[in-house]
């Protein structure tokens, strides 16, 4: 998931007390979640993953694999 979707998802899923269990690194912003979650109980987990870069190179083998079949990637931006 994008990391600018990150606190949004977050307060989502302390709304109806599910965890969120996300590679994404850990920002102010998500850091000022903790003490709601875990007063309401949620798990909050990020920075999970098995190697920082794992990531980075798994979306560049899907992103050439989209442009050597003549496709284009575009960015989300929210």
């Amino acid at each position: 998931m994008p990391g600018q979707l990150n606190i949004g998802v977050a307060k989502v899923c302390m709304k109806h007390q599910r965890p969120l269990i996300t590679a994404n690194y850990i920002t102010p912003e998500m850091r000022a979640l903790d003490a709601e979650a875990k007063e309401r109980g949620v798990l909050l987990l990020n920075e999970t993953g098995l190697d920082p870069g794992i990531d980075h190179m798994t979306a560049m083998e899907h992103i050439d694999e989209v442009k050597e079949g003549g496709g284009e990637v575009r960015v989300l931006v929210l």
